[in-house]
């Protein structure tokens, strides 16, 4: 009879075991799937980030393309008007030269 006390002792202690490797590989499987879940966070977090970061450049260099090209306008609309003060004064200096000459030769001729 002492027998099948020891062989339900083993086979109890043996089922015990094989409950608590059980439960630690089902523990140490969650803890490795946790693992990998955390880093996927981690790493769709540094790709958002890295996204963020690229469409900030983006928008800096749209900014800056923006001034340049509103420069370049402001440049373009001195050019004309200075074009303009040219022509003026180009049309306007024979008829002040003509002007001055016809009275300093007025002036000549009567003083003679």
């Amino acid at each position: 009879e002492s027998r099948p006390e020891e062989s339900r002792l083993e086979e109890s202690q043996i089922t015990e075991e094989s409950r608590s490797e059980e439960s630690r590989s089902l523990e140490e499987s969650r803890l490795l799937e946790e693992s990998k879940l955390e880093e996927s966070r981690l790493k769709e977090s540094r790709l958002l980030e890295e996204s963020r970061l690229e469409e900030s450049k983006l928008e800096e260099s749209r900014l800056e393309e923006s001034r340049l090209l509103e420069e370049s306008r402001l440049g373009e609309s001195r050019l004309e008007e200075s074009r303009m003060e040219q022509s003026t004064l180009e049309q306007s200096t024979p008829k002040s030269l003509h002007g001055v000459l016809t009275a300093t030769v007025k002036s000549a001729s009567m003083g003679k």
